[in-house]
């Protein structure tokens, strides 16, 4: 849910239709940033992986509203090829290369004449390949491809017969989008994919905060303020897509203890031992019956440490 290109499109002269080929001409200059704001929304609201928003804005209010949306549009093969290998990248944990997404990359386009970039649009220097299942059918017949089955109607498929129970069925997709808008997440476990939606999140530091992790065990956003390129404003826009990250004293080893800020070997060993004595911790008030926890450092524990359910 990043944007990868924006742009204006304004109708040819006398002329009300903004398509390009149509004679429109397009501009990459001083994109609004509450319309790219309204196509992350939509994009996440609507699960898609990549997509394409028609935004108008009112030039009284300056309120930006959605006239059309599409995950199929004239740049898809390259959002396709991007996602693609992208994923092969997250994925393989750097085995295969990194490609080149140019992110917010209408700053350099805005420099190219609109008439250029139309013709840019054609061209390739990759071998041809089409870009729908049925196009390529129809010119390789010598390939077999199964067709799969479409999903059977359910009732729930069907249009409302009274309000009552539209109503009730709108209020659940408004609550499944707005859980779905605030996913948290948890650093220790998410992938690139997943910290890069964060806000102001770039690919350097994205991948910067995973090298941090191979060494240390994040338990709270605050750790993080030891990487240079992380502030305090930055972790308070965070605050609502953050999971707790504390860790499951009965599940961590002693070895993952060593990673947890403020917790060196020799703690990380008597809190082993102590938990190999007593079997399991029942509550985290036990971790003031180890001797040399004091009321200072079971403080500073018991905000990186729980006891699971």
């Amino acid at each position: 849910h990043k944007p990868v290109c924006a742009f204006w499109r304004y109708s040819g002269k006398n002329q009300w239709i903004t398509n390009t080929s149509q004679g429109g001409s397009m501009s990459y200059k001083n994109v609004p940033m509450n319309a790219l704001e309204l196509a992350v929304n939509a994009s996440k609201a609507s699960k898609a992986e990549y997509f394409a928003c028609d935004i108008a804005i009112d030039e009284n209010t300056n309120k930006a509203y959605i006239l059309e949306c599409a995950t199929a549009f004239a740049a898809f093969p390259y959002i396709r090829d991007w996602i693609c290998q992208y994923l092969m990248w997250d994925f393989s944990k750097g085995k295969y290369p990194k490609p080149h997404i140019p992110l917010f990359s209408w700053e350099e386009l805005g420099k190219i004449d609109s008439n250029l970039l139309r013709t840019l649009r054609n061209i390739t220097f990759g071998k041809y390949t089409q870009s729908y299942d049925g196009e390529r059918f129809i010119k390789d017949k010598e390939e077999i491809f199964e067709m799969e089955m479409t999903d059977e109607s359910k009732e729930s498929d069907m249009p409302f017969t009274n309000v009552e129970d539209l109503n009730i069925q709108i209020d659940k997709q408004n609550q499944n989008e707005q859980e779905f808008m605030v996913k948290k997440i948890d650093f220790n476990k998410a992938s690139l994919t997943d910290l890069m939606t964060l806000y102001g999140m770039e690919e350097d530091l994205a991948i910067e905060i995973k090298e941090y992790l191979q060494d240390n065990i994040i338990t709270d956003c605050s750790d993080l303020l030891e990487l240079e390129s992380i502030d305090e404003q930055m972790l308070k826009s965070w605050e609502d897509n953050i999971d707790d990250m504390r860790i499951d004293i009965n599940c961590v080893n002693k070895e993952e203890l060593k990673k947890i800020k403020g917790i060196g070997n020799k703690l990380a060993k008597i809190i082993s031992d102590y938990r190999e004595k007593i079997g399991k911790f029942v509550s985290i008030e036990d971790l003031k019956n180890i001797e040399g926890i004091g009321k200072n450092k079971f403080a500073q524990l018991k905000s990186r440490l729980k006891v699971g359910e």
